[in-house]
């Protein structure tokens, strides 16, 4: 064979070597790419993969990337870690139990411009666990953004799957450009809570008002109750846009309906300077015993008088 078709048929080895390689690495979803320069070779991760899979020189475009891909397997794998060096340069990983020998160190290239994989020791002893700090709600956002946005109608879907709940979401009465209507608020009572409620509760709801701090900048209005384990039960909740007599009142109204209040014969409702909560609670619950909550009391009078006196009249 003549040196002029062995030259010929290089260029054809290679891509044969090259499609041996990657139906290797197929079953791990990831994608090799070669460089122009020298023989190395470099594994550039593939975003679309379900399976991941470490090994030192998995390169990622950015550090970004890297962290995005750290917080997907760990929550695959049920792993609990922690990032105790975490720079824009570099990320090392490990288990948060010492004795775990679990090792992850990715570091900038410069020559590649890649955040590269440095170290990686795949042996851990660690146990699977459903708690992890990194699945918060920016990943879950992010996670099921597609899936959401196909759920064209969100309340037929939750009242498809938890039969016997009530959903109900509050529009504005006028009509806008386009025929729609301004977002105002809207109301859920799981039926399983729901249920727990009229089984064996107490026949105390304490209310209460909180701030909603993300991108949305609403109020969550919530009930609650206590189990004959002495435990909180959350069972109704509304999300408003602000916190007044019109938003508790609409609260209220729901609740009593939902739950078969009445006129709240036989039942305490506890609450803490709610606005306008107190004369919903009058009109629409007269016969109800209406108290403060003695904790939120004591932190108002502790900020002016302290000590242990008045701490233990509660």
């Amino acid at each position: 064979m003549t040196l002029i078709t062995l030259q010929m048929m290089l260029p054809t080895l290679r891509q044969i070597q090259m499609m041996l390689m990657m139906k290797v690495k197929g079953r791990f979803n990831r994608k090799l790419k070669q460089e122009e320069e020298g023989d190395k070779r470099r594994v550039i991760f593939d975003k679309t993969c379900k399976q991941i899979v470490w090994e030192t020189g998995l390169a990622f475009a950015s550090v970004r990337d890297f962290r995005e891909v750290v917080t997907k397997y760990v929550v695959q794998q049920k792993f609990f870690i922690e990032k105790y060096i975490n720079e824009p340069t570099r990320v090392r990983v490990k288990y948060k139990k010492t004795s775990c020998p679990w090792l992850l160190v990715a570091s900038y290239d410069s020559r590649t411009k890649d955040f590269v994989v440095k170290n990686y020791n795949s042996i851990h002893k660690c146990d699977p666990t459903n708690r992890n700090k990194l699945c918060n709600s920016k990943y879950l956002a992010k996670r099921f953004n597609e899936r959401i946005k196909e759920q064209h109608n969100i309340r037929d879907e939750f009242l498809r799957s938890n039969p016997g709940s009530t959903y109900i979401v509050k529009l504005s009465d006028e009509t806008f450009e386009g025929g729609k209507k301004i977002f105002l608020g809207f109301y859920i009572c799981f039926h399983a809570m729901k249920k727990s409620y009229l089984a064996g509760c107490r026949p105390c709801i304490g209310l209460d008002g909180y701030f909603l701090k993300e991108v949305c900048r609403v109020q969550l209005l919530v009930a609650v109750c206590k189990d004959r384990n002495n435990h909180m039960l959350p069972f109704a909740w509304v999300v408003v846009e602000i916190e007044n007599m019109h938003t508790w009142r609409w609260f209220v109204n729901l609740l009593k309906d939902d739950l078969q209040l009445g006129n709240g014969t036989n039942m305490t409702i506890i609450t803490y300077m709610q606005k306008g909560c107190e004369n919903a609670i009058t009109d629409l619950l007269s016969k109800s015993e209406h108290s403060m909550c003695a904790r939120h009391i004591l932190a108002n009078w502790s900020k002016k008088w302290r000590g242990i006196e008045r701490k233990n009249c509660f």
